[in-house]
């Protein structure tokens, strides 16, 4: 697949993670995402980032409707000129 016209470049690709030991493996967000970037990994029992190539920057559903908060979103910030940049931060 080549690059989604959504993707503004390598350095500002949108990279959520799923914090393993807080997944419960219920798939709430899975089933959420239109874009299919979640499955569930039924073997280790829990929600894994199975195709980031389908993220689309700036979306943060997931996120919200993780009932445990086991999703990490980058932080999406505009700097004054205008352009995007997307700072990775931890939880």
């Amino acid at each position: 697949m080549s690059e989604p016209p959504h993707e503004f470049g390598a350095e500002s690709r949108w990279n959520p993670s799923v914090n393993a030991s807080a997944s419960g493996g219920r798939g709430t967000f899975v089933t959420m995402c239109g874009r299919k970037v979640y499955e569930v990994d039924f073997e280790q029992k829990q929600s894994v980032v199975a195709n980031p190539a389908n993220t689309m920057v700036g979306c943060s559903t997931c996120g919200k409707v993780c009932p445990t908060h086991a999703i990490s979103l980058p932080d999406l910030t505009r700097q004054s000129s205008g352009s995007l940049r997307v700072v990775v931060t931890s939880n």
